[in-house]
């Protein structure tokens, strides 16, 4: 709220806007905006000046892209959320930029969750094995900006496995892949946008981009070079337990992988 409401304040111009005008529209504490513009500051979304009375502000070029990226897309249909193919727009929380912009420690996990819904059966030392590959893919995941986790979501959430109507080029059996046709649709966005989306996730390794022998674009789904490709477990994992695949994917709780 501070940050887009210092934008709006802000306007086209660069110069700073005061903490007191800020808590005045924002409609919060003088004490509780500065607060917040010492954090925002720290992530390098804004910049503080001193005053003689407490600060003023303005929002920095990673800060408008940051607003930029918490632009609407439609809502995930997620086990928790409940919600259907209605085309309604969500707009990811503000915070969840903050909270999460770049996340480089590693996953720590047990998925011993994932062993006892999905039948698995493995020992501890048995996982070991698994969790080490899981852990290079949510890496990836961690790495990528709150909007991108989303696209993955919507993409992860109306994949179906591999089959003979997509020609697999990478990944490995098990696969899961989506026509780009049915996602434009349903994301509603221009082909050029969500190809500007998509190469950010190609890029990132999370999926590949091909076509099928009449020309057909798709998107696969992929994991590391692993020999195994988690994401359609984690998938049938939540659909399982009940759990959201949002908060996996785009919030990041990867200890949701562990509840028994």
């Amino acid at each position: 709220m501070v940050l887009t409401t210092l934008r709006d304040l802000q306007g086209d111009m660069s110069g700073y806007v005061e903490d007191s005008r800020i808590a005045v529209e924002s409609k919060m504490q003088v004490s509780d905006v500065r607060d917040w513009l010492e954090t925002l500051e720290s992530k390098g979304l804004v910049e503080r000046a001193r005053r003689t009375e407490g600060f003023s502000a303005y929002v920095t070029a990673k800060g408008k892209q940051t607003l930029r990226m918490s632009e609407p897309l439609p809502k995930a249909n997620s086990a928790s959320q409940g919600t259907g193919d209605s085309g309604q727009s969500v707009s990811l929380p503000l915070n969840d930029f903050i909270r999460y912009p770049s996340i480089q420690s590693k996953p720590s996990i047990t998925l011993a969750g994932m062993n006892k819904v999905l039948g698995w059966k493995l020992s501890d030392s048995e996982l070991e094995y698994s969790r080490s590959l899981l852990s290079i893919d949510l890496g990836k995941l961690q790495r990528l900006t709150a909007h991108s986790r989303l696209l993955f979501l919507h993409i992860l959430e109306r994949a179906q496995p591999n089959t003979s109507l997509f020609r697999v080029t990478i990944g490995v059996p098990g696969g899961m892949a989506v026509m780009i046709d049915e996602l434009e649709g349903y994301l509603r966005l221009e082909p050029e946008k969500l190809r500007r989306e998509l190469a950010v996730l190609e890029h990132s390794g999370m999926i590949q981009v091909n076509q099928d022998a009449e020309g057909n674009g798709y998107i696969e789904v992929i994991a590391c070079n692993s020999g195994w490709n988690a994401w359609p477990d984690i998938k049938q994992y939540a659909e399982t337990s009940g759990i959201s695949l949002n908060d996996i994917i785009v919030m990041l709780d990867f200890s949701l992988l562990d509840r028994v």
